[in-house]
């Protein structure tokens, strides 16, 4: 389940775990301290790209790696056609 984290002018920080539609359906969310209108905060989402192609350091594919794939995709073609031509129908 989501959870939401939240600010009050007078600078209480709390968060709340609700559904997305829970959260949709809100109009206003209280801080349960002082029950001032609150606002949310935007934190960083916790999560890593990893795997190849992505464009973060480590994961970067370079231009010999590139060539090196599309020499290995060829040589596979090739041997592919190789053995279709052996085939007798």
């Amino acid at each position: 389940m989501p959870h939401y984290k939240f600010k009050c002018k007078n600078g209480h920080v709390f968060e709340l775990f609700l559904t997305m539609s829970e959260y949709a359906n809100l109009k206003e969310i209280n801080c349960p301290v002082c029950n001032e209108k609150s606002q949310r905060i935007y934190t960083p989402v916790n999560f890593k790209l990893e795997g190849i192609g992505w464009a973060e350091e480590g994961y970067q594919i370079t231009e010999m790696e590139m060539q090196s794939n599309r020499d290995s995709d060829k040589f596979a073609e090739d041997e592919i056609r190789k053995k279709d031509k052996n085939i007798d129908f």
